[in-house]
């Protein structure tokens, strides 16, 4: 990963406490979110207020029925309405989603929508089209299930490796051959350590490579962080 991140000229490296679960840790714990979405293929300029709103109504029920028959209650599901967009003819790769801040649309919500997507267009593409057709080419609902996430504990203030140090060993990195290498048990490393390369910290699911000339820091969180130069 630090070669990895040179390559893309990127200021350090984040290795999270358990790298080699932290997939499965973070499925543990997402958000469960269901999308409702509609064809709508109709010009901005004619659309009818009330029937945008049937349709986000319709949306809302289905997605929020689903994420109550998952256990979610009313209190942690949260509803995103959307509209996507586009001008009408454009060559643009994607069309944009537009959030819809109201919890009706009504016409006053018209304007602050027109607005919305042309700032965003802006953003995304560099320019903007005055009094050029947009097309609406699809209605959604988002709607989302919050789940309780973790506290993580904070590592104890402890900026000795002596008791960390499990030995040396000759390793070869590709830029400087053979080095004599420290080796590290990563569980007994705390909040402010620091680890010089080259090293070795090894732990049940993942092995880390400190290369010469990189400084590896322990975050109160127990996170590495190598910061590259």
């Amino acid at each position: 990963c630090i070669d990895l991140a040179h390559e893309m000229n990127m200021a350090g490296v984040i290795i999270p406490k358990f790298p080699g679960l932290t997939s499965a840790f973070g499925l543990l714990f997402a958000d469960i979110k269901h999308d409702y979405i509609k064809t709508f293929n109709k010009s901005y300029e004619t659309v009818d207020a009330n029937h945008v709103e049937q349709v986000f109504e319709e949306g809302e029920s289905i997605v929020l029925n689903k994420l109550i028959h998952e256990g979610f209650t009313k209190n942690n599901i949260v509803i995103n309405r959307k509209f996507h967009m586009r001008y009408l003819g454009g060559f643009e790769p994607y069309n944009l989603q537009i959030s819809i801040k109201s919890n009706k649309y009504d016409k006053k919500q018209i304007n602050q929508t027109l607005k919305d997507f042309t700032t965003r267009h802006q953003q995304e593409f560099n320019y903007s089209l005055d009094a050029h057709p947009i097309i609406i080419e699809m209605i959604s609902v988002e709607g989302i299930g919050v789940t309780q996430k973790p506290l993580f504990e904070k590592s104890k203030y402890n900026n000795s490796v002596g008791n960390a140090l499990k030995g040396n060993r000759d390793v070869y990195f590709d830029s400087f051959g053979f080095q004599n290498t420290k080796i590290y048990d990563r569980n007994k490393l705390y909040f402010g350590a620091e680890i010089s390369g080259p090293a070795v910290i090894e732990q049940l699911d993942s092995t880390i490579i400190i290369p010469p000339d990189n400084l590896a820091e322990i975050d109160k969180y127990s996170n590495i962080i190598i910061n590259l130069k």
